[in-house]
C-alpha cells in the first residue's frame, strides 16, 4: 500500500513537470518551471533541465529536497509554504547550487521563525559559502542579505572580514551593473 501511495507521488509530480514545461520545449533548453500550487510531495527529476534558472515550489507538500537532484544553474529558488522540517539538512540539499540568488524558505516547518530563522539560514549559509565572494543566495525570502549580516554570523578575524567587505561588494556592484545593461537590453529591443 505505501509503495503505491509513493507511486502516485511520483506521478503527480511527473505530470505536474509535463503540464508545467514550455509545450514542445526540450528540457535541456527550459530556463523556468512553476510547480507551485501542485501538492507535490516529492520532486521529480530535474536533472535534465541543465539550463533551468528559476524554479517555483511553494505551496506545496514537500518534506525534504533531495541532495544532487537539483539543477546547478538554478539562480532562483522558492520553497515557502511546504512542510520542510530539517533546516540543515534542506542547505545541504542546496549546497551545490553555486548559481542560487534568490531563495524563499518561510513559512515551512522549521523550529525558527522570522529574523530566528533568518540568523539561524544566513549562519548555516556563512559556515558553507562565505569563502568565496558571491557564495550563496543574496535574497532570503524577498529581502537582500546584507554584507553585515553575513559578517556578523561569521567567525573571521577583521582582516579577513575586510577583504570579505571589499570583495563581495564589488562584487555587488559588478553583478548590479549586468542586470541593469541586460534591462536596458531588452528595453531597447522593444
Amino acid at each position: 500500500h505505501e509503495r503505491s501511495h509513493e507511486q502516485s507521488h511520483d506521478q503527480r509530480a511527473a505530470a505536474a513537470l509535463a503540464l508545467a514545461s514550455p509545450p514542445g520545449a526540450p528540457p535541456h533548453q527550459v530556463a523556468q518551471l512553476d510547480l507551485a500550487s501542485l501538492r507535490l510531495a516529492s520532486l521529480p527529476s530535474l536533472l535534465p533541465f541543465a539550463s533551468l534558472r528559476r524554479l517555483f515550489l511553494r505551496d506545496n507538500h514537500l518534506s525534504s529536497l533531495p541532495y544532487g537532484e537539483l539543477p546547478h544553474t538554478l539562480e532562483t529558488l522558492d520553497l515557502r509554504r511546504n512542510r520542510l522540517s530539517a533546516l540543515q539538512e534542506t542547505l545541504d540539499a542546496l549546497s551545490p547550487l553555486n548559481a542560487l540568488q534568490e531563495l524563499g524558505l518561510e513559512e515551512n516547518l522549521f523550529s525558527s521563525t522570522g529574523a530566528a530563522l533568518r540568523m539561524q539560514v544566513v549562519g548555516i549559509l556563512v559556515k558553507t559559502r562565505v569563502s568565496r565572494v558571491g557564495g550563496g543566495p543574496r535574497f532570503l525570502d524577498d529581502r537582500e542579505i546584507e554584507v553585515k549580516e553575513i559578517e556578523d554570523a561569521w567567525d573571521a578575524t577583521p582582516g579577513e572580514k575586510a577583504r570579505f567587505r571589499f570583495g563581495e561588494c564589488v562584487h555587488r556592484f559588478s553583478r548590479d551593473q549586468e542586470f541593469e545593461r541586460a534591462e536596458d537590453r531588452n528595453d531597447s529591443s522593444k
